[in-house]
């Protein structure tokens, strides 16, 4: 009797169902099998489980995305290059301090980075051309001699056009004597931005309706220019 419940209740210790825990013992190893399934406590007679599954801790608060990394990289990537140009800069100038040209200088430096990668990213490849070395020279005495004269940066191409500005350059399209979008921008007293600006600030429909009336208006003129020369003609 007493061996028949002593099994029972090692049988109920043991039993996930009831106790809400798992046959594996407590100071058992974590195994490739029992990690994350056999050791997570499972819903039984004691309700909910009250400890967190690993991998599900890890996606919360998981690595950075990968966006992130390429920003973070991209960052990287532009401060090794400003202090190598900012290195080869003042080596260049050392060298036409002892005589050295200035083309044999820029020479040599752009044959030495031809085919480098950058040490934060073995991925990438770091190539000075002779163009961009000269470039970078006269930027850095411009700049101060300071690496942070030559570090990268990138402006938005696009500037965003107020609509009062938009509204203004419509009206300049409108105008009778107007045939190209250049000249709607020349008309213009302040632009602020260029004429392909504009034009890309206008919705696709403005765009192709504008474009129809100034093939009509070059029509008319082809037009216009026909009767007078055969008015002259017939006179």
């Amino acid at each position: 009797m007493k061996t028949t419940q002593r099994a029972t209740v090692a049988k109920k210790q043991f039993d996930p169902v009831v106790c809400g825990s798992s046959p594996v013992a407590d100071n058992a190893p974590v195994t490739r099998t029992n990690y994350g399934s056999s050791l997570a406590p499972v819903g039984g007679a004691m309700g909910a489980s009250t400890f967190s599954n690993a991998p599900v801790r890890e996606s919360a608060t998981g690595a950075l995305s990968r966006k992130s990394r390429e920003s973070a990289l991209s960052l990287k990537r532009n401060i090794e290059r400003a202090r190598r140009l900012h290195r080869i800069c003042g080596c260049i100038a050392r060298r036409m301090e002892r005589g050295q040209t200035q083309h044999k200088a820029l020479t040599w430096f752009a044959w030495f980075y031809r085919n480098r990668f950058y040490k934060c990213d073995p991925s990438k490849k770091l190539r000075f051309k002779y163009k961009t070395l000269m470039g970078a020279y006269y930027q850095w005495k411009r700049g101060g001699r300071s690496p942070e004269a030559l570090t990268l940066r990138y402006a938005n191409s696009r500037p965003k056009i107020r609509s009062a500005h938009l509204r203004r350059f419509i009206a300049s399209c409108l105008r009778p004597d107007c045939r190209y979008f250049t000249a709607a921008h020349r008309n213009l007293s302040a632009p602020v931005a260029t004429s392909c600006a504009y034009y890309r600030a206008l919705s696709p429909r403005l765009r192709k309706a504008f474009r129809n009336l100034f093939r009509h208006r070059h029509h008319v003129t082809h037009a216009l220019r026909m009767v007078r020369v055969i008015q002259k003609a017939s006179q």
